[in-house]
Parts: structure tokens; sequence; C-alpha cells
């Protein structure tokens, strides 16, 4: 069994505690690393590492596992997905209801405090939009009502090339939303 120190270096890389995972799943991260190991994960992709989890935990926590595997073994890094890329998020919370907010993502109102050109992907939710940026990667958005004139939006950007990437586009969108709030003060 690891030691308190390496356990907590483990749930450092993994990005889930130790006793949460304990919890939820039964066991902590060495015995599911051990057990990964042993059912040869190692050698795997990450859908068939998922296949090797248990059926009967929750396929979120088998994700988890996964990912906190593929990371305490050096084959992701804290943001990249199952394909390589980078991911990262970015929220705010803003003074307006989301009507408002999803509106100042038009082509039209957002030109006026984003100084990015998106081009809208569809979307069935009036909760959410989806964009793709010039350079090739992707930003989700989420609005959540918080009370009558204020709304939560979470940013979820995509497919960057590498962890500096996803640095700078966590710092750009931490921007873009103060200007959006800027903006939304003002109208």
């Amino acid at each position: 069994m690891a030691s308190t120190e390496g356990e907590s270096s483990m749930e450092a890389l993994a990005g889930c505690k130790e006793q949460t995972l304990r919890e939820r799943t039964g066991r902590g991260w060495q015995a599911w690393v051990d057990r990964l190991d042993e059912a040869g994960a190692g050698e795997l992709d990450h859908a068939d590492i998922v296949a090797l989890i248990d059926p009967s935990i929750d396929r979120w926590w088998a994700q988890t596992i996964t990912v906190g595997y593929e990371r305490i073994k050096g084959r992701r890094a804290v943001g990249q997905s199952a394909e390589g890329t980078f991911n990262t998020s970015k929220s705010a919370t803003l003074p307006a209801g989301v009507e408002r907010v999803r509106a100042a993502f038009s082509q039209e109102q957002r030109s006026r405090w984003l100084p990015v050109d998106l081009q809208e992907r569809s979307t069935t939710s009036s909760s959410s939009l989806r964009f793709d940026l010039p350079d090739g990667t992707r930003a989700s958005l989420w609005f959540t009502q918080k009370g009558p004139e204020k709304c939560s939006v979470s940013v979820q950007i995509e497919r960057l090339p590498d962890a500096h990437a996803r640095d700078v586009a966590k710092e750009a969108w931490g921007r873009y939303l103060s200007a959006l709030k800027k903006e939304l003060t003002r109208g």
C-alpha cells in the first residue's frame, strides 16, 4: 500500500481525492492503479480502460478512474483529452438574466466586447451555445439563471494543441468575460 504522501501525490495527479474515490468506488487510487495494471490497462486506449472497470460502478466514476489512471501513469496531462488535445474552462457570474447574456453572444452584439471571430454551431438548447474559432478550437457555453438579474456562464474551450495554449485560452476567456460584464453594466 502506498504511503500517505504517495496517495497525496496520486490525488494531485488524478484530480480526485482519495477519500472521495474510496467512498464512491470502494477502492483508493493505489488499489485502482494495481487492478488496472494487472488487467493490462497500460497497453489499452481510454475506452478499453473504461471497459475494464466493474459495470456496477457509475459511468461517471469509471471515467474519473480512467482519467486518473492515465494521469498517474503519465499518459495524460491535466486538461488533456483522450485524443491528445487540451481543454480548459472559465466561468463568471454576470449582472443579467440568461436571455440577455445569451443575446450578448449574437454576432451583432459580441463585436462590442469580444475581439475574436466566432462561427456559431447549431444547438437545440436555449441554455447553451457552441462556436468554432478561427484557430480550430471550439467554445461551448452554458448559461444558468442565478436570480432575476443574475446568471452564470461557463465556457469550455476544446481542441487546444498544448498546455501553453490551454493557459493562454483560460486567461483570454477571463478577459473576455470581464469585458462582457462591463458591457452588461453599461447597457
